[in-house]
């Protein structure tokens, strides 16, 4: 069974955690701490927007498959 809503909110999911891990990694290099958060404000900030969304994502997407699959 093809669940449409949930492939297309799978999708934008990839893609807003691809744009979160691009950001980290430019303050990374740019800040030069590629181990650890360096005590940097603007790393820890945005390591743990991406480790918020990676945490959370999962079950909203599954949840969104379920409601699907429900209809």
């Amino acid at each position: 069974m093809i669940l449409p809503v949930t492939l297309a909110i799978a999708a934008a999911v990839a893609l807003i955690n691809l744009w979160l891990a691009l950001r980290v990694t430019r303050v990374r290099v740019y800040g030069k701490h590629m181990l650890g958060d360096g005590a940097d404000p603007a790393v820890i900030a945005k390591m743990r927007a991406h480790a918020n969304f990676t945490e959370y994502a999962p079950t909203i997407v599954i949840l969104i498959a379920l409601i699907e699959l429900a209809r």
